[in-house]
């Protein structure tokens, strides 16, 4: 078996020809018992076996990615469950409980950064450079614990998308000879997903990230001519990710 310490993104979509990530993780801890309004990632520390079980369910069904269980694990977001001070023992955990199932699959970790939040400037207060370093101290702590790569999930903004870009390049440098960010973009229509998708193909190239930009977006129906429209424009590899509803 090939272990996610041998293996790159890069590896899995040469030999696969495409590398399946794994699906929702907040609905499935919420069949797992998840009350409304606590904190998923608590989990992480107080129930790390049903997050893995989560894991494992996806692993068993064909993914090659497990993404950690960390989408609100910036210190904003945990900063609602009380757990501000704890994001790198938070991060950690997730990771370790995601690497023993990707190591019992020969899957990959990806470590799972979602939106802080917060509005950044001008739309709201927090400032570039601010967001920036909220970002890396989860993908610092991410990637200390052993993430493969840094999945930014669900990005809307592009100014918040350009902290995770600029916070995984200078947080991870132990992922500099791996492809260390995979991006998913949140778009509401084909017009705004081209522009999104253009401008942020202007920025991963920029910083030099070398991976594949996956978009995600809304409604399966007119993601097909979507991903076309990019396709012809930017060469660029898509990833599909449809929404529950």
């Amino acid at each position: 078996m090939t272990t996610a310490s041998r293996t790159t993104l890069r590896d899995l979509i040469a030999a696969r020809g495409c590398a399946l990530f794994d699906g929702a993780m907040g609905t499935m801890l919420q069949n797992a018992g998840l009350e409304a309004g606590e904190s998923g990632e608590r989990w992480n520390l107080d129930r790390a076996e049903a997050v893995a079980e989560i894991h494992r369910g996806y692993a068993a069904a064909g993914s090659v990615l497990v993404t950690t269980n960390t989408f609100g694990g910036t210190a904003p977001r945990l900063a609602a469950a009380g757990l501000e001070d704890r994001v790198a023992e938070v991060n950690a955990a997730a990771v370790r409980i995601a690497r023993s199932v990707a190591d019992e699959f020969g899957a990959l970790v990806a470590g799972d950064v979602g939106p802080t939040g917060e509005l950044i400037e001008p739309l709201g207060t927090l400032s570039g450079a601010e967001a920036q370093a909220i970002f890396a101290e989860q993908i610092e702590a991410l990637a200390g614990a052993g993430a493969d790569l840094i999945l930014g999930e669900t990005l809307s903004d592009l100014a918040e998308a350009e902290a995770v870009v600029r916070a995984a390049h200078d947080a991870a440098p132990e992922l500099e000879k791996r492809p260390r960010l995979v991006a998913t973009l949140q778009y509401r229509s084909i017009w705004d997903m081209w522009y999104r998708f253009k401008l942020f193909v202007v920025y991963l190239y920029d910083f030099d990230s070398h991976q594949p930009l996956l978009a995600a977006g809304q409604g399966r129906d007119n993601m097909v001519s979507n991903e076309e429209l990019v396709i012809k424009d930017t060469f660029i590899e898509i990833k599909r990710a449809l929404n529950k509803n």
